[in-house]
């Protein structure tokens, strides 16, 4: 009679403990099964940057700037940060949401000051400017010289050559090349924002507004004398409003394109042009939106209802299409991009959504009410980490993997940044900033599944073959601890035999690789 155990796995709460398969575990804490064997995992490596204590959002900024340690943002909220897509952006513009309204930061506002950062950031997107007045040509035309009805707009231009949305048009009035029309009570913009030139629109006949001049910021009066044939182009950003105050999350999609979201509505930017938000470039869903990720097939939008598969690469040619699943997102930031697929959490466990397709991938492993019970959902923020979802939750940490089941780990994180050019977990712990898994060694426990013990006799030995000892060994008969052995070699050791059991299990704690574990029922029978 002999039992070996190799290679290791993770927990599934949901099987029984006697009918686990022999590599999976009762308990799986601090461990690390990617080589097959047993061996500890790591703790976080403190990189001696502190953090403000109610830290609930970081993002490493610039960081080939402050000699190379760059500037940790830090909010005491749930923040989404994106990078901005503007090519050649010495600014290195960066957009969030989750801080009021939807903010931006540059190299010079966001590291000024002495600290917590960002130091200085603005209001995203560009206001309307009230309206204004015009004045039409005096006098009569030449001969041959035709009256033309005409209407002025403005626009404001932002110091990095962001033009907003236009103003109101002025009421109509006659002009005629050779003439001039006076423009007055042109507004001054304020606010959070810094505007460094206006730009001025004629339209002629009823057709497009079309460029002017620029003038400086401050100015409140312009003459125009423009002739007809030297107006330029047609006002660009007609439709491009300021995203709405009320978004809450952001995300960065191919083509240049940032998506947010609010409530149930999804909303895109202007390609390129991050401070631009159109309305008719909105979505409106059937379901509260939770959060968002991109994956291989699309945008996958997980709601307080079905997730649905957003697709297109133009945001004027967005299509929504909903999975047939219910099962709802309980934490924005549970929502991780896998590649192929993203997983979420929800109320039953964790989902993964291909294409079309959503499935529960802990169902086989865990049981919904026991999933609620130990993981805390609706706490849960998570990360793409060795290819297996890691989740951090009010309590403790663990990663998942449908082919291994569940590992738990004892660190406990408030929030974290995953640094996409390295693969570094950032993770708050306290008020110190730390690397995950690139720490001391951990100190792991395994508990094996519940033996039956065959009719014919009972265990008498066990062998544990590790790549260094001591490694602590417990052996269970019916759920009682019988004997505790500090294993030091490879040498086979006793387990009690006096008195028949039923069932028993193995516990092994260390911070040393096991290769395997055998257990017979007698010396002879170990290999």
């Amino acid at each position: 009679m002999n039992q070996v155990i190799m290679p290791f796995a993770g927990i599934m709460p949901r099987v029984s403990a006697r009918l686990l398969p022999n590599q999976n575990a009762q308990v799986a804490t601090n461990c690390n099964f990617d080589s097959g064997q047993l061996n500890p995992s790591k703790l976080p490596l403190s990189t001696g940057i502190s953090l403000v204590a109610n830290t609930k959002s970081i993002y490493w900024f610039n960081r080939k700037e402050n000699a190379g340690l760059g500037f940790w943002f830090q909010w005491n909220g749930d923040v989404n940060v994106v990078r901005g897509p503007i090519a050649n952006d010495t600014n290195l513009r960066t957009y969030f949401t989750g801080d009021g309204a939807p903010k931006f930061t540059t190299a010079l506002l966001g590291q000024s000051g002495g600290g917590p950062y960002p130091g200085i950031t603005r209001t995203l997107g560009l206001p309307i400017p009230p309206s204004f007045n015009a004045s039409g040509s005096t006098g009569t035309p030449a001969p041959g010289v035709q009256k033309i009805a005409t209407a002025y707009v403005i626009t404001y231009v932002s110091e990095f050559g962001e033009e907003g949305p236009p103003s109101a048009p002025t009421a109509i009035v006659d002009r005629w090349d050779g003439a001039s029309v006076t423009l007055s009570s042109i507004p001054v913009a304020s606010g959070n924002f810094i505007i460094a030139s206006k730009r001025i629109y004629r339209q002629e006949l009823n057709g497009v507004f079309q460029f002017v001049a620029q003038v400086a910021a401050a100015t409140t009066a312009y003459t125009d004398t423009l002739k007809s044939e030297a107006l330029g182009e047609p006002v660009p950003s007609e439709t491009w409003v300021a995203p709405s105050t009320e978004m809450i999350g952001l995300t960065a999609l191919p083509n240049g394109i940032l998506m947010g979201w609010w409530k149930n509505t999804l909303a895109f930017s202007e390609p390129y042009q991050p401070h631009a938000w159109p309305i008719e470039y909105r979505l409106a869903l059937d379901y509260d939106i939770v959060g968002a990720a991109v994956s291989a097939s699309g945008v996958i939008v997980t709601t307080t209802g079905k997730p649905y598969l957003i697709a297109g690469s133009s945001p004027a040619s967005m299509s929504q299409n909903p999975m047939d699943v219910v099962q709802a997102c309980v934490a924005k930031r549970s929502v991780v991009d896998m590649g192929e697929f993203v997983i979420y959490a929800s109320a039953d466990g964790l989902v993964a959504c291909g294409g079309l397709q959503a499935q529960l991938i802990t169902e086989a492993h865990i049981t919904p009410e026991q999933w609620r019970s130990t993981f805390n959902p609706s706490t849960i923020h998570a990360y793409r980490w060795n290819d297996r979802y890691l989740g951090l939750y009010s309590g403790g940490s663990f990663s998942f993997h449908p082919t291994e089941g569940f590992r738990l780990f004892t660190d406990n994180c408030d929030c974290a940044f995953l640094d996409d050019e390295t693969g570094c977990l950032y993770v708050k712990q306290g008020t110190e900033l730390k690397k995950w898994g690139q720490g001391a060694i951990a100190s792991y426990t395994w508990k094996s599944k519940d033996f039956t013990t065959p009719p014919s006799g009972v265990f008498g030995a066990i062998k544990v073959d590790a790549q260094a000892y001591p490694i602590t060994c417990k052996f269970y008969t019916d759920g009682t601890l019988r004997k505790t052995k500090t294993v030091s070699s490879k040498k086979p050791f006793r387990i009690p035999t006096l008195k028949r059991y039923r069932s028993c299990e193995i516990e092994l704690t260390g911070s040393a690789a096991v290769n395997s574990v055998q257990i017979a029922s007698s010396m002879s029978e170990i290999v």
